[in-house]
């Protein structure tokens, strides 16, 4: 059993002291990784609340900032002086040297791919107590692509240089049009990502139906020139102010059960749908109006299972949703989303094909059974399961999934012979 971790500010005001431990060091942004990718039993951890300054360069569309300012942060700064970050995630509570070392996907991988496409530059601070500069060409590109997507594995991110969309407003003109099945799902995701920059699925995973759900797609909305007495509400670029609502739950027991699931899914599905306006941060982020959403887990929570397949594999996907069926999985959250190119980045998730996200509750009995099982279906076809989500995979079975892996480690030990930048995935998955 191994101790807790030692906590230590990152400052790079001070000359950044790296002490020797057997156990290793860490960084960590605000911890929300589904598994233990920043976790580091009896090892040290490096925070970077400290790491929160923010430039942007109106003329280039340019934005310098520290690794510890989060997703919401920066997108506050950029709205308003008239822009966003190309690629955000499901939530704006992630750190910007967080969403380096995932290379977090959005809504719009399908149009611009992830987040480390628009990275123009990245500083790291590596064991030799050197703050390097990298770039996505050059002379330091293959340490640059070893540390995107590589889980802090290479050393501390400390600050980053990315490009911004300019934004006429902060609305989004979202179109959702409710499917019967998983066939006309994929159809019609198909069709509007020739159309719109945003788009992503919800299915109903609840009993039994063949995948039906909701699809969401969306383009930023611009003013017309036209209509001089446009709404002031819809020409705006104010960021979010609200805070979001806080649950009170004092039970450890959950509530998410097998009817509960249902009973939520029926009442999202039969909603009325159509177009509307819709605030930018709202769509983007919908779980973030809810500060601890997860409690409705109860105190052992769930499992976050993600994964990508080819496209020419959409079989697998109704494998997948009859397994889950059958084994009569409940999940409160199945999102579907497409990919359009591959990673550049040696352990980059994703690759030109369909993606799946779901919530598994962790008291479902045979749950690693099962899982295990999707593990091997993903891995036939030449998917992979996303490292920032994992908890429980093998190291044979990323081997298979990730098939530049030994030459990232060939990388990591370059630049990190004494192994000092370590985690408990890391551990688990001969990663260090």
């Amino acid at each position: 059993m191994h101790s807790l971790s030692k906590v230590v500010e990152l400052n790079l005001d001070k000359e950044p002291v790296l002490e020797a431990t057997e156990r290793g060091a860490i960084s960590r942004g605000l911890g929300r990784s589904y598994g233990d990718s920043s976790v580091n039993s009896g090892g040290i951890v490096f925070t970077s609340s400290e790491l929160k300054h923010i430039e942007i360069d109106v003329d280039s569309a340019t934005a310098i900032v520290g690794a510890g300012v989060t997703i919401m942060e920066l997108e506050r700064a950029a709205m308003n002086l008239g822009f966003f970050p190309f690629v955000v995630p499901g939530t704006a509570q992630v750190t910007v040297g967080g969403a380096i070392a995932s290379d977090i996907h959005g809504k719009s991988h399908h149009r611009v791919g992830s987040f480390s496409n628009h990275l123009k530059e990245i500083k790291l601070l590596s064991s030799d107590g050197m703050v390097r500069t990298l770039s996505p060409n050059g002379d330091t590109s293959q340490l640059f692509w070893a540390t995107i997507g590589g889980m802090g594995l290479t050393g501390a991110i400390t600050e980053a240089t990315l490009l911004l969309r300019r934004i006429e407003t902060a609305y989004l003109k979202v179109d959702e049009i409710k499917v019967k099945n998983l066939d006309q799902l994929i159809q019609t995701l198909v069709r509007v990502n020739e159309t719109h920059l945003y788009t992503v699925a919800w299915i109903d995973l609840s009993g039994k139906f063949e995948g039906r759900g909701i699809i969401s797609a969306a383009n930023h909305h611009q003013l017309d020139p036209n209509k001089s007495r446009e709404s002031k509400k819809h020409s705006n670029r104010q960021p979010l102010s609200s805070k979001p609502l806080k649950l009170y739950y004092p039970f450890k027991f959950g509530l998410i059960t097998q009817f509960s699931v249902r009973l939520f899914n029926s009442v999202w599905y039969h909603k009325p749908r159509g177009k509307k306006l819709q605030q930018i941060q709202k769509y983007m982020h919908p779980l973030d109006g809810i500060e601890n959403w997860n409690i409705v887990y109860g105190e052992r929570g769930f499992i976050q299972y993600q994964f990508v397949i080819p496209f020419e594999h959409k079989d697998v996907l109704k494998s997948v949703l009859t397994l889950l069926r059958d084994n009569r999985c409940c999940s409160f959250l199945s999102v579907l989303k497409s990919f359009g190119h591959g990673s550049p980045a040696f352990l980059g998730f994703p690759i030109k094909g369909w993606t799946l996200a779901i919530d598994l509750n962790i008291r479902k009995k045979n749950l690693q059974a099962l899982l295990a099982s999707l593990d091997s279906m993903i891995l036939g076809v030449g998917g992979r399961i996303y490292l920032t989500k994992d908890s429980r995979l093998s190291s044979t079975d990323l081997q298979g999934m990730y098939p530049r892996l030994n030459e990232w480690k060939v990388i990591k030990r370059a630049i990190d012979p004494a192994n000092y930048w370590q985690s408990d995935q890391a551990r688990r998955l001969g990663l260090c």
